[in-house]
């Protein structure tokens, strides 16, 4: 199927096609499979609409984050990142910013940490109380775990915890109790 869309130049499908095999390896732990498709999705890039882009950056970055090649996934988020910033999409950006915090505390680099803590928290104040808005807390609770503020980690899943129970979503609770 795919060598079809590729002799008839069907980009979007062909994008769709790799991304999804791309994420059923990713799945199945076959990393470097995952990779080649990604890659191959990021040639791609030139003739994808902006949303596409943003996917096809953050599939890379993810792939090269499963074969522990940190530094060249934090590259590629930050890509992704400053191309969401530029399209305005939140939702996107707050998602990213996730990611980078992810990979930055596993890189152990704290450089300008707090500017995108800072940022997040600012991204996340639109999202009040959702799941999204969740997962950044929990996120910024690990990253205080991780530097040995506890009290900060505590507090900013306790603020969590409180606007949750207000939206009764019972599964992101017991996620937020868990940590």
């Amino acid at each position: 199927y795919m060598p079809q869309l590729k002799a008839e130049q069907d980009v979007s499908n062909l994008y769709l096609a790799q991304d999804m095999l791309s994420s059923l390896y990713g799945f199945q732990g076959l990393y470097e499979q995952a990779l080649t498709l990604a890659l191959e999705n990021y040639k791609l890039l030139p003739k994808l609409k902006s949303k596409e882009k943003i996917e096809v950056l953050k599939d890379l970055a993810l792939a090269y984050k499963n074969i522990q090649e940190l530094a060249l996934a934090k590259q590629y988020y930050l890509e992704a990142l400053d191309s969401a910033k530029q399209q305005k999409s939140n939702i996107y950006t707050l998602d990213l910013m996730q990611n980078v915090l992810d990979v930055k505390i596993e890189l152990k680099d704290t450089a300008d940490i707090h500017q995108y803590i800072a940022t997040g928290e600012q991204v996340a104040s639109d999202f009040y109380g959702t799941p999204d808005w969740t997962t950044w807390k929990y996120q910024l609770a690990e990253y205080y775990m991780g530097q040995g503020l506890y009290g900060k980690a505590d507090t900013t899943l306790q603020v969590a915890l409180k606007a949750i129970e207000t939206k009764n979503y019972g599964a992101l609770k017991v996620y937020l109790n868990h940590a």
